[in-house]
């Protein structure tokens, strides 16, 4: 049992020695006394049985620290001004990534709900044939057909309409297909990703939306018509993306925040450690002392460590 503990006691200072410079014997010792000394009780002083390490600040140490948090190895350096401002930098960069996504993310769920209320497949099936812009080519979106629990889908596009529907898309053409393929069911649209960006952004899902006009009203089929709910769907769409690019500029900021930290706090540290010209190197301010109490008991090594710390 006293072997092991005296192990575990040995790794322990072992550990704590390694962020240290090193083992400092301030006494009168011959080296032969020093080095009898280090083996029999790890280096302790002849005059008070303690040990001193003259603790120097690890540049690894300091990029941990600003690695974990921008501005904490400058703090550990004593670059006071210089750890405020990472640390300021972080605080902003995380708070305006949080408010653009969060933002971003609720004018998504808005701009979607605006649309599944404003655009549908079956008016824009039904229109099709009213406005020469409104087709099935370039950009696609995919429809659905739901038999209890399965789902069909089909996308909309040129083999659709040349191979499948005789060279017409209507609402009732493709509704009447589906139902000969798979049975009696419901038709719809598949809302992913590129649902929502093509119904606003391209002119040819455009007769999708409320207020398309009809056919007596478009004086030219040529022109792009850009009915209100569609414009406000477009806006929607614009404040939410510029948003969530704005969150992700700001989580770039934090990263290189990061990075330029933890690169400025090891030389912060290895600047510090350079005596001025002209001037000896001192002792850091900053530093800590272990002693080892050894035990009067016969057969027993110690009895106990004492560490403190002085700032």
């Amino acid at each position: 049992m006293k072997k092991i503990l005296f192990f575990l006691l040995i790794t322990m200072l072992c550990i704590n020695f390694s962020g240290a410079k090193g083992l400092q014997l301030d006494n009168q010792l011959s080296k032969k006394e020093q080095l009898v000394a280090q083996m029999k009780y790890g280096g302790q002083k002849s005059s008070n049985d303690s040990v001193f390490y003259d603790y120097q600040k690890s540049p690894a140490l300091a990029f941990t620290l600003s690695a974990v948090l921008p501005g904490a190895g400058q703090y550990y350096a004593d670059k006071k001004w210089w750890a405020v401002g990472f640390f300021g930098v972080e605080a902003l960069g995380l708070g305006l990534w949080y408010d653009r996504k969060t933002y971003g993310e609720n004018m998504e769920d808005e701009y979607e709900s605006f649309a599944d209320q404003n655009w549908s497949i079956k008016d824009f099936l039904q229109n099709l044939n009213k406005w020469s812009k409104c087709e099935v080519t370039g950009h696609n979106i995919s429809v659905y057909w739901k038999k209890g629990d399965e789902y069909h889908t089909h996308t909309l596009d040129k083999t659709l309409k040349n191979k499948r529907l005789d060279g017409e898309i209507t609402y009732n053409n493709l509704k009447a297909y589906l139902q000969d393929q798979y049975g009696d069911g419901e038709l719809g649209a598949v809302k992913d990703r590129s649902y929502y960006e093509n119904i606003g952004k391209y002119d040819q899902f455009a007769c999708g939306w409320e207020e398309f006009p009809t056919e007596e009203n478009v004086q030219n089929t040529d022109t792009v018509f850009m009915s209100p709910k569609r414009n406000n769907y477009l806006t929607k769409r614009k404040k939410s993306n510029d948003a969530l690019k704005f969150a992700t500029k700001s989580l770039t900021v934090v990263m290189f925040n990061h990075l330029i930290s933890t690169l400025h706090a090891q030389l912060a540290v290895k600047q510090s450690e350079k005596p001025e010209k002209g001037q000896a190197r001192t002792r850091e301010s900053t530093g800590w002392q272990l002693s080892l109490l050894p035990s009067n008991r016969k057969g027993q090594f110690v009895q106990g460590i004492n560490l403190s710390f002085s700032f």
